[in-house]
């Protein structure tokens, strides 16, 4: 596939600033968070400066092809009639058979292809859901996300706290994630992407989360949001310390947008 013409990307600031600041507050949170690899103490002196760039191009271009899927745009209007066609509370149900009727722990829960009941959104779920989980594991994301055009999280991975709420007035609005899915819902165009910075995430069991995402469309019609939370694994597998996140910040040009702001690391 040729990916010279790479989608423009719609950054809040500088999109590898952003991932040094992130990932230092991520080696600095205390205890351990679920599904999240221990910081390592010693790595190389010398990464490669272009080591965090072709992670953040490699997850644009995926993303990219992914959202273009027949398949994503098929999954997401399926999961999107499934929810509308539910009976009473949609989110207290699906939270209900999806989370605390899981017999999977705690960041186990994508063990689940298909709930126990005969639902629409069930036999939704056992068709797609085993592609999702795969994809996710496959690129080592820590989640995918699909919305739908009323802010509705139809449909993730993994089953936080988030699965089935409204990100436009519920209680994860004022989130970054919940930022990114307006952003993206009012895209000026099909291929742009937006970035969300790393901050502490709730539904995360509040770790450090980056967001990125972008709308699916149907022809010139936007229908939701696909979103996937950057892979706290495979920058991890960079074996960058602190020290080095601020060298390669301060002497990499960020390559897919100019630093909009003023950049101020803590004190060591």
């Amino acid at each position: 596939k040729n990916f010279e013409n790479s989608p423009r990307l719609v950054l809040s600031g500088c999109i590898l600033v952003a991932l040094t600041l992130g990932i230092t507050a991520y080696f600095q949170t205390s205890g351990p968070t679920k599904r999240s690899l221990e910081a390592q103490q010693s790595y190389p002196l010398n990464p490669p400066k272009s080591a965090l760039n072709d992670l953040l191009n490699d997850i644009q271009r995926d993303l990219s092809v992914v959202a273009a899927s027949p398949m994503i745009s098929e999954a997401l209007s399926s999961f999107s009639v499934a929810w509308l066609n539910m009976s009473g509370d949609a989110t207290a149900t699906l939270q209900n058979l999806y989370i605390h009727g899981n017999q999977y722990p705690a960041g186990q829960k994508d063990q689940l292809n298909a709930a126990a009941d005969d639902s629409e959104y069930t036999r939704v779920h056992k068709r797609y859901h085993p592609w999702f989980r795969e994809y996710l594991q496959a690129r080592d994301y820590y989640d995918v996300f699909l919305f739908d055009l009323e802010g509705n999280l139809v449909y993730s991975v993994y089953k936080e706290a988030d699965f089935a709420t409204n990100f436009t007035n519920g209680q994860w609005k004022a989130t970054q994630l919940a930022q990114l899915f307006a952003a993206a819902k009012n895209a000026q165009s099909a291929r742009d992407q937006f970035f969300k910075d790393f901050s502490a995430y709730g539904p995360s069991n509040d770790a450090p989360a980056s967001f990125i995402g972008m709308p699916v469309t149907v022809g010139n019609m936007t229908i939701g949001v696909l979103a996937i939370q950057i892979p706290i694994k495979r920058l991890n597998s960079l074996k960058l310390n602190q020290s080095h996140f601020r060298q390669v910040a301060h002497n990499i040009t960020c390559p897919l947008a100019p630093c909009a702001r003023r950049i101020e690391f803590p004190a060591s």
